[in-house]
């Protein structure tokens, strides 16, 4: 998790403190808050998931943005459209019923564990 860009702000007087979820499969991770981040936190955090060699099955990331307890916006991603972009921060459109209200920075890169490598190459 790189940046992100939001229009939508949901403090009246200070600069939000955006946090993030990642939701996969059985698997979550939270972010810590970016503090004062405002409507352009930084994180630029590595997290790791061990996702296997059938991108096809592997299904779909959902990454939500919070400020404390309220929901800033979100998005899914499938982690096959994740591969096709690896090793390049791309930016995604995240939304809020159903409105845009922001974007993210996110940077995926993978690799194969030896055990994976043998079953593609057979």
């Amino acid at each position: 998790m790189r940046e992100a860009i939001f229009t939508r702000d949901l403090t009246n007087f200070l600069k939000m403190n955006p946090h993030y979820v990642i939701n996969w499969k059985d698997e979550k991770v939270v972010g810590e808050p970016a503090f004062d981040g405002g409507k352009t936190p930084k994180w630029n955090k590595v997290h790791e998931f061990e996702v296997g060699s059938d991108l096809q099955s592997a299904g779909t990331m959902t990454f939500t943005f919070l400020e404390e307890e309220d929901l800033i916006c979100s998005i899914e991603i499938s982690v096959r459209k994740f591969a096709e972009k690896r090793g390049v921060p791309h930016w995604y459109e995240c939304r809020y019923e159903g409105e845009d209200s922001g974007q993210c920075s996110i940077m995926i890169d993978y690799e194969m564990k030896d055990d994976a490598k043998e079953e593609v190459e057979a």
